[in-house]
């Protein structure tokens, strides 16, 4: 729990609830600009993914799969977020070897944690960050699995290379994306930078400057 516990704190300070955004009907959010959800008419959540995106039922059953492979910025479908498949194609061969007990500990906290962000909210890459440092542990013992049983190393240093190439593409193509040199050298005001990368922020300055203080009152 104490590598959790930040977590928890921080959700604890912001929202109210340290399980944020699960387990919302337990505790009662405080955070600002949070508060109760649209029911939709009481859909599950997967329900909502297959009248929402219009998915099928091999799509939704291959859902804790799926947010390894085909997540996407900015596509709520897609997760919002994009995670990376090697955090689970070494899994099959971390629980080998030395400290079995404490492998399969790690692996039932993001197993338990990846299901509870799967039935109790919209899935979102972001809600479940918490689990991506035990897949790292656990891919890092698997890697060193199967080193140590390989008969041909080479094979898996071009896995691994194949693998630092896709993810150094992908970085690459994301900080194209933002460009943020401008901002961490002083030359773009935080403003200009959040205009230029959110849509809706110059909206929501403009509401800031023009809603008085009141109207959060004024509204409930």
């Amino acid at each position: 729990m104490l590598p959790f516990l930040p977590w928890l704190l921080k959700n604890w300070f912001q929202t109210g609830n340290p399980f944020y955004p699960l387990l919302g009907s337990w505790f009662s959010s405080t955070g600002a600009g949070i508060g109760p959800g649209v029911s939709f008419g009481g859909l599950a959540i997967l329900e909502k993914r297959a009248l929402f995106y219009g998915e099928n039922s091999w799509e939704i059953l291959g859902l804790p799969l799926r947010i390894f492979f085909s997540g996407q910025d900015d596509n709520p479908q897609l997760f919002d977020g994009v995670l990376t498949p090697i955090l689970i194609v070494f899994l099959p061969w971390a629980f080998k070897g030395k400290w079995l007990e404490e492998k399969k500990l790690l692996a039932s906290f993001a197993l338990l944690f990846l299901f509870y962000a799967l039935f109790l909210v919209d899935m979102r890459i972001r809600y479940i960050l918490s689990i991506v440092p035990v897949l790292v542990i656990l891919a890092v013992y698997g890697v060193f699995n199967i080193y140590l049983r390989i008969k041909r190393p080479v094979y898996l240093f071009t896995g691994i290379i194949f693998f630092v190439a896709w993810h150094g593409i992908y970085l690459w193509h994301y900080f194209r994306e933002a460009v943020p040199l401008g901002y961490l050298a002083g030359s773009e005001s935080r403003d200009a930078y959040l205009a230029r990368m959110l849509p809706e922020y110059s909206s929501l300055q403009y509401i800031n400057r023009r809603t008085p203080p009141t109207a959060f009152t004024w509204a409930r």
